[in-house]
């Protein structure tokens, strides 16, 4: 995912180049590349995405490329809201951390697992919270709810063993249960020690920022923590946030509860799922959000730019003040700082010829048809037969008027006397 969207987007790419440069400056420096990752296909690229240390970094990476692409289309948050690590990039939206800060965090977070993180699984069920604890067992490290995601959706966390043998039995009882690939269980007791090692690693790699770096910011606008379930009324979110946000359970469906009733988010009538993929939509649905649209800005096997573009539209439609003639530069020609626009192909499903013969596209009642094939013209005196009754019933319709038949004159009818 993305892979397109940095061929596409020069900001995306530009965007992707500039973290990647902020990691470099780190002691020690990563040994990926976030822009070769994106951009190449390398033998060994699909099976290190699934590092931990990769996949943190680079997903909060597309992330943050996504909201400054919005951010150049006048698409601004009113409300941010993250799901597990994507809070990371939430904050960065909601103006709370600069994205060198983010895309630190992510890297912290993602070294920490690595190095200090269990063997474990997650699996995602088809059962609210209150439904999922009967199958629960007791001891919490073997496995705990990790995210409440809908009413109907959860998230468990635990023993690899204890999860996959938990799926089996749901499938065997018609539930939905799918395990997930993360190879850990976040937030369960198993991201205890994780966390400790997070708060360990992540301030001594955020002393490497510059105060450029911290400059690289968005306005400050609201943000509703899925740790807390509350709205952040801070203007800048502590380092230790993130254990947290690792350790704790996920309270995505109170946090988009809560935006449904607030009343100062009651002008939200969009909401944008910025990601890799729609994994959120059905947590979505379940909710029901009245009155608002989700769109979700990339989805896994459809073109990165299309889906994109979609979602442009998608709010202009809506009456969003979007900047068409932004997104339709073609950011793929750069002169210096100078954005060059070419004329892009009509985004319309014509046929290859305009107009096909083949089929006749009319229809017309029949008292038309009758009047555009008269055979007998006007008759002075009966007029005009009326058109479009039955074949049985003949009416004729006149106005006489001595200066139309002048002849009348001359012809009376008189009534003999008695």
């Amino acid at each position: 995912m993305g892979r397109v969207a940095i061929s596409t987007f020069p900001l995306f790419r530009e965007t992707i180049e500039r973290l990647d440069w902020v990691l470099s400056s780190l002691d020690p420096k990563p040994t990926f590349s976030l822009t070769d990752i994106l951009s190449s296909d390398a033998e060994g690229n699909a099976e290190r995405i699934n590092e931990a240390d990769i996949t943190q970094p680079l997903c909060t990476a597309i992330q943050i490329a996504l909201v400054d692409l919005f951010s150049d289309w006048n698409i601004m948050p009113s409300v941010s809201i993250g799901h597990s690590s994507g809070e990371i990039a939430a904050a960065y939206a909601a103006g709370l951390v600069s994205a060198p800060e983010a895309i630190v965090a992510a890297y912290a977070r993602g070294r920490a697992v690595q190095e200090a993180a269990g063997p474990g699984s997650m699996l995602a069920v088809g059962l609210g919270a209150d439904e999922v604890a009967k199958w629960l067992p007791t001891d919490s490290q073997e496995v705990c709810i990790a995210c409440n995601n809908s009413p109907g959706s959860v998230t468990l966390s635990g023993n690899a063993s204890a999860i996959q043998d938990l799926g089996r039995r749901m499938k065997e009882e018609g539930l939905f249960a799918t395990e997930l690939k993360t190879g850990r269980a976040y937030h369960s007791p198993h991201m205890a020690v994780v966390g400790d090692a997070y708060d360990a690693i992540l301030p001594r790699l955020l002393a490497n920022l510059t105060e450029e770096d911290l400059s690289w910011k968005l306005p400050r606008s609201a943000m509703i923590s899925s740790v807390t379930g509350d709205v952040i009324t801070d203007d800048a979110i502590p380092p230790t946030y993130w254990s947290k946000n690792l350790r704790e359970r996920v309270l995505f469906d109170t946090a988009v509860r809560r935006m449904s009733s607030d009343r100062e988010f009651d002008d939200v009538t969009s909401v944008i799922e910025v990601g890799c993929h729609s994994a959120l939509a059905r947590a979505f649905k379940q909710i029901k959000l009245s009155n608002r649209s989700y769109i979700s800005s990339l989805v896994r096997d459809k073109d990165d730019a299309d889906q994109l573009l979609a979602v442009a539209g998608s709010l202009f439609l809506a009456d969003y003040p979007v900047d068409l003639q932004q997104v339709n530069l073609d950011l793929a020609e750069d002169s210096g700082s100078i954005r060059k626009p070419k004329p892009r192909s009509l985004l319309v499903d014509l046929p290859t010829y305009q107009w096909n013969y083949s089929k006749s596209y009319w229809a017309e009642p029949r008292a038309s048809i009758e009047l555009r094939n008269r055979t007998h013209a006007r008759h002075d005196l009966l007029g005009t037969r009326v058109a479009g009754l039955s074949k049985s019933c003949k009416v004729w319709r006149n106005i006489l008027r001595h200066r139309d038949v002048p002849w009348l004159k001359d012809h009376n009818v008189s009534a003999p006397l008695l």
